[in-house]
């Protein structure tokens, strides 16, 4: 199993109301405060809860990433290995395609503080296995990035449709021709 589950809780979800893109871009980096977590199996990364109103994830930068992987894995070329940081830590992601996709989660300390970071190698120094060798089905990995991205790319129309011409969702809605 895997599923994505986000929200947004920015303190000025209210002003992006009343904003256009080049501010939203501007004066907010073009992305929205909130809680992210991803589901592998038994497994999960991240913080996710409907009562607790704060969270400190980039939810575009995200989606940016969770995109990119899915279009590595997705190319005529693609990786059987793949490995995503989690922005400001030394853990990892990492995805091996055997026609199934292993996934773990992984330390590797020596490659700390690395933003946007996406690698098709395996990480040489890993220090632990936090969790390890959850199998997902592709196509459900896919499906549910698709569908999460969708609702996030709705729920940010129906906030208001000038921050769809921001970068980084313009990036996002750029990855939806792998969605076939």
């Amino acid at each position: 199993m895997f599923k994505i589950n986000f929200r947004f809780v920015d303190e000025d979800i209210q002003q992006f109301r009343k904003i256009n893109s080049e501010q939203f871009d501007k004066d907010f980096g073009g992305d929205i405060s909130g809680q992210i977590e991803l589901i592998f199996g038994d497994r999960s990364v991240g913080f996710y809860h409907d009562e607790v109103p704060f969270g400190n994830e980039l939810i575009f930068h995200w989606f940016c990433r969770l995109n990119e992987v899915l279009e590595i894995l997705e190319s005529s070329d693609s990786s059987h290995y793949i490995a995503m940081n989690i922005m400001g830590s030394d853990q990892w992601i990492e995805i091996v395609n055997e026609g199934r996709l292993r996934v773990s989660l992984i330390n590797s300390p020596g490659m700390t503080e690395i933003q946007d970071f996406i690698i098709k190698t395996p990480l040489l120094h890993t220090d632990t296995k936090e969790w390890g060798d959850i199998l997902i089905d592709h196509a459900e990995f896919k499906n549910e990035i698709k569908n999460s991205t969708l609702k996030l790319l709705q729920q940010i129309n129906d906030l208001n449709s000038d921050l769809l011409r921001s970068n980084k969702l313009r990036r996002i809605q750029e990855f939806r021709r792998y969605y076939t």
